[in-house]
């Protein structure tokens, strides 16, 4: 896809007025649960910014990212109850989501430690990332397709200040980062 190809895809895709959500997990890796979740509207209004209790342990390394520990998250909200919040958004548009893939793993995990059916549509569903990837056109030998960036490197890339505003990474704030890059990839401006 050209460039122009690209830009007319991202624009097509914000005039869906998707919402933009995020989450923040307790490991890496398939043990992986949501501890935070964010989701905002394509205007970039906040909808919902919720802290989730976590079953089990939270990687220390992962407390120097984002800054939730265990003890904090053991004060949180139930996934089951977050969800049922954040469902009742989710089934009104589409949902853009940075690494798409990691994102909807830790959340059907969320899923299976809360004993909930995952009824989620992947149609439904578009990946900022992948986007991005397509649009920066570098190809990968070794994995045979688009290089992927981190979430930080593809604003970047387009021309966005990627620090964060506060000293942890939350999940507000990357998905207001994300929403960023798909309005720069379209040549929109961000606000």
């Amino acid at each position: 896809m050209s460039t122009l190809e690209m830009r007319q895809e991202c624009q097509r895709l914000l005039t869906l007025k998707p919402l933009f959500l995020e989450c923040k997990a307790s490991q890496n890796g398939p043990e992986a649960e949501v501890i935070e979740i964010a989701l905002i509207d394509s205007d970039g209004s906040l909808l919902l910014d919720e802290l989730v209790r976590s079953k089990g342990a939270i990687d220390p390394e992962l407390t120097k990212v984002h800054g939730i520990n265990t003890d904090i998250a053991q004060l949180a909200t139930p996934w089951a109850d977050v969800w049922s919040q954040a469902k009742k958004l989710l089934s009104l548009r589409m949902c853009a989501l940075f690494a798409l893939d990691e994102r909807l793993s830790w959340m059907r995990r969320s899923h299976t430690l809360s004993y909930l059916r995952w009824e989620i549509d992947p149609a439904k569903f578009f990946c900022i990332q992948k986007l991005h990837a397509e649009y920066q056109s570098e190809w990968d030998r070794s994995t045979n397709a688009y290089r992927r960036f981190s979430l930080e490197k593809a604003a970047e890339l387009v021309g966005l200040p990627s620090e964060p505003q506060t000293f942890h990474r939350r999940a507000l704030e990357d998905a207001r980062l994300a929403r960023a890059i798909l309005l720069a990839m379209a040549g929109w401006k961000v606000y």
